[in-house]
């Protein structure tokens, strides 16, 4: 998803995602039905449909929300396909690290997690704090850092050389997707995380519990306090400032509720996959063109992009190669 998450930035949130280790679970001798399926074997490693399942959570609201079901079972349907050929790819390039003999350090990951807690003005106490949340202990985060940087290093290796960007470019994209008199807004939030599967009592008591946040923000108590106080997410000891952004980089409800407010008004509660927001406007303008530093975010978007296209072109070719069966 290419949207900015306000609660949790992109990089720190894909090395936080919770990955429950899935089991096989047995009915009784007298009903033997296989409660948690196989739904695909790769090169004769099998993806369970509890791991496609994990996977579907943080989406699930978001179904739910479509009110006509044959447009919510095709949705569904779509995120299936999409998330089991995520499943598959993780499968092929671990594959491809365990052929290759590439691993990973704990220096590494030691290094790798400093950084994550330096980018995100984060200590280890509050990430500590943040995985309990999520049901999710220090020693399987490591890991899933771990796996990640593996695949980074697998994709520098067999990717990255490839692809090279240059200012036409970056002027095209300039000229295609920045026009002048786009607005954009600088915020602050307050996030109040939910557990994950929370209850609609749990639900309800975060949105109640927001309520009072915001209601004392409006009698004028103030905000970045209050967010230091109170929020749950990375940008809490940064009083909630996630600086400007514009249409297209937030997920949808956070961005309409933002763009909805004029600067110094405060939103009610909203939510999203990452919990119950409280967000403050503080500043409306127009895009500017782009200085410097902007050019180089360009750069590394546009890089990306073409990462992934190659990625996904060297994956469809390994797949080619090898045995898949798809059991779903």
């Amino acid at each position: 998803m290419s949207n900015k998450m306000p609660a949790i930035p992109k990089k720190i949130f894909s090395a936080i995602i919770i990955l429950v280790l899935p089991q096989i679970t047995y009915a009784s001798e007298h009903n033997e039905e296989l409660i948690d399926k196989v739904i695909a074997v790769v090169e004769g490693e099998p993806i369970l449909l509890s791991e496609m399942k994990n996977a579907m959570a943080p989406f699930m609201d978001n179904l739910k929300s479509i009110s006509d079901p044959d447009k919510r079972a095709e949705k569904e349907q779509n995120l299936k396909e999409l998330i089991l050929d995520q499943l598959i790819n993780k499968r092929l390039l671990n594959q491809q690290l365990k052929k290759l003999g590439i691993k990973v350090s704990d220096h590494e990951v030691d290094l790798a997690v400093k950084d994550i807690l330096q980018r995100n003005n984060l200590d280890m106490s509050k990430l500590k704090s943040f995985l309990e949340q999520q049901g999710q202990s220090l020693k399987t985060y490591r890991e899933q850092v771990r796996k990640q940087l593996a695949r980074l290093k697998l994709i520098n290796m067999k990717i990255k050389s490839q692809v090279k960007i240059s200012d036409e470019d970056i002027e095209n994209y300039i000229a295609q997707n920045i026009s002048k008199g786009q607005e954009e807004v600088h915020a602050q939030h307050i996030l109040l995380t939910l557990p994950k599967n929370a209850s609609e009592k749990e639900v309800q008591d975060t949105i109640k519990k927001a309520k009072q946040i915001a209601a004392l923000a409006r009698k004028g108590e103030n905000f970045t306090e209050l967010a230091k106080k109170y929020s749950q997410g990375p940008s809490g000891p940064k009083g909630g400032d996630l600086g400007f952004f514009k249409k297209g980089q937030m997920v949808p409800a956070f961005e309409k509720a933002a763009f909805a407010l004029k600067p110094g008004e405060i939103s009610g509660p909203v939510r999203t996959a990452y919990g119950i927001h409280i967000i403050k406007v503080l500043e409306r303008r127009q895009v500017a063109n782009p200085d410097k530093s902007e050019r180089d975010k360009i750069k590394q978007k546009l890089f990306n992009i073409e990462v992934d296209k190659k990625l996904k072109a060297w994956l469809d070719e390994i797949k080619k190669k090898v045995q898949i069966e798809y059991k779903l």
